[in-house]
C-alpha cells in the first residue's frame, strides 16, 4: 500500500521534507529571494508609478493643469509542474532502515513521521541541490533538463535590465560603475546586494587583501562589501556575471519565487512498484517559477566567457538589420563584433564604429534586444 501524504498529515514529516527540498538552496539560505508558497495559478507583482505632481499655486485650476500620469506595470509568476521520481531496492541499504523495523520486510508506512523524515533526508537533499540550480540557471523547455525559468534567465532575457561595468580593470571599478547606474531612488535601500559567482567573490577578496592600507590580512576571513553593500558569492551562479539589485526574503526584494506542491493534495507517494515484487518507488510532485519584481531595478555586468551555446560571438563585416532568432532560447546572448578593416557596421540599429567594437544582444523570447 502506498503512502499518500497530504497537508492534513499529523506529523512533522511533510513540513520538514517539503520545506527542506524547496528552501535548502543558496538563494534562500543566503537571504536573497522572497518565496511565495501555495501559488497554484499565477501570482502578479504590480507596480504603480505617478508622474510629477507639484506645481505653482493656481486659484482656479483647470483640466489642463492636471499633472501626474499614472503608470501600472506588472510581472507574473506561474509555477510550472514537475516531479522527482526514483525506484529503489530496500535490501541495498537495509542497515539504514532495519533499526526502525526490527522484524519483517521493508514497510515504511508503519514508521513514525520522525523516522520517515530521517530516512528520506538524502532524497530531499538531492532535490534541494537540483532545485537550487534551476532557481538560478533554469531555462523552461520540454525535456527533463529544462523545467522552469531561473533568476539568471529572467535577468538576461529582460530588455529593461540596466548594464554597467564591462571592461573595468578591477572589481572595485566594476562595482562603482554599477552603483552609479542604479536608479537614485534605490541607492539608500538597505537590502541592496552585489550577487556574484564564488570565483568572482574570491577574486574580489584577493583584490581587497592586496590593498596594504586597509582590509583583512591573508590569515583573516573578511566580510565582502563595496560601499557598505554586501557582495554575496553563490556556488551555482555563472562566473563573470555580476548583478546589483535589492535582494532579501521580504516583500521588498526584487527577486521572487513562487512554489506549490500539487493541486490534487497528493504531494509525496511511496510504495511497492507492484505487489509481487521487491522494487519500491518514491515520487514527489511540485511546482516552481521565479521572476523579477521590477526589471529596471537590476544592474548587471555580463563578462561571462563565450561558450558557443547560451553566449555566442558573431563576426560582422557588413550591416545586420535584425539579429536572427533561429535556435535561440530565453536569455541567450549573441555578441556581434565588427570585423571590417575600414568601415563601421550597424547591427539592429547599434553602430559599431571600428574593428573590434562589439555589442551584446539578449533574447527575450521574441527578439534579440540591446540592454540599457
Amino acid at each position: 500500500m502506498a503512502i499518500n501524504i497530504t497537508s492534513a498529515y499529523p506529523g512533522e514529516f511533510l513540513d520538514k521534507l517539503l520545506t527542506k527540498s524547496t528552501l535548502s538552496n543558496e538563494l534562500v539560505q543566503k537571504n536573497l529571494i522572497h518565496v511565495e508558497a501555495n501559488v497554484l495559478k499565477t501570482l502578479f507583482i504590480g507596480k504603480l508609478t505617478v508622474g510629477k505632481l507639484l506645481q505653482q499655486h493656481k486659484p482656479m485650476p483647470t483640466a489642463s493643469d492636471a499633472k501626474g500620469d499614472f503608470n501600472y506595470e506588472e510581472n507574473s509568476l506561474t509555477p510550472d509542474k514537475f516531479m522527482a521520481y526514483t525506484r529503489y531496492l530496500p535490501s541495498t541499504f537495509e542497515n539504514l532502515w532495519r533499526k526502525y523495523q526490527p522484524n519483517g520486510p521493508f514497510a515504511m508506512e508503519t514508521w513514525s513521521p520522525a523516522a520517515q523524515t530521517e530516512f528520506l533526508e538524502v532524497f530531499s537533499k538531492e532535490i534541494a541541490e537540483e532545485l537550487g540550480d534551476y532557481m538560478i540557471n533554469g531555462i523552461k523547455g520540454t525535456d527533463d533538463d529544462h523545467l522552469f525559468n531561473g533568476i539568471v534567465t529572467r535577468i538576461l532575457a529582460s530588455k529593461n535590465v540596466l548594464t554597467a561595468g564591462n571592461g573595468a580593470s578591477t572589481y572595485g571599478a566594476k562595482f562603482k560603475a554599477m552603483l552609479k547606474k542604479l536608479p537614485k531612488a534605490l541607492r539608500n535601500k538597505g537590502n541592496l546586494k552585489f550577487i556574484t559567482s564564488m570565483a568572482d567573490a574570491d577574486n574580489y577578496d584577493d583584490e581587497l587583501k592586496a590593498n596594504v592600507y586597509k582590509n583583512a590580512s591573508l590569515t583573516e576571513k573578511q566580510t565582502l562589501a563595496y560601499n557598505g553593500i554586501p557582495v554575496v558569492g553563490l556556488a551555482q551562479w555563472p562566473e563573470g556575471l555580476v548583478v546589483l539589485t535589492p535582494a532579501d526574503a521580504s516583500y521588498d526584494s526584487n527577486l521572487w519565487a513562487a512554489v506549490a506542491w500539487n493541486q490534487d493534495e497528493v504531494y509525496i507517494k511511496t510504495g511497492l512498484v507492484q505487489e509481487d515484487g521487491d522494487m519500491w518507488f518514491l515520487r514527489q510532485a511540485m511546482r516552481c517559477d521565479t521572476n523579477l519584481a521590477f526589471d529596471e531595478y537590476v544592474v548587471m555586468c555580463d563578462e561571462r566567457a563565450v561558450d558557443g551555446s547560451y553566449k555566442k560571438e558573431t563576426k560582422a563585416a557588413s550591416n545586420v538589420s535584425t539579429v536572427p532568432t533561429t535556435g535561440a532560447v530565453l536569455g541567450s546572448c549573441v555578441v556581434y563584433t565588427n570585423s571590417s578593416e575600414s568601415a563601421s557596421v550597424t547591427v539592429q540599429g547599434v553602430k559599431l564604429e571600428k574593428k573590434g567594437d562589439s555589442a551584446a544582444f539578449y533574447f527575450d523570447g521574441t527578439a534579440f534586444n540591446i540592454k540599457g
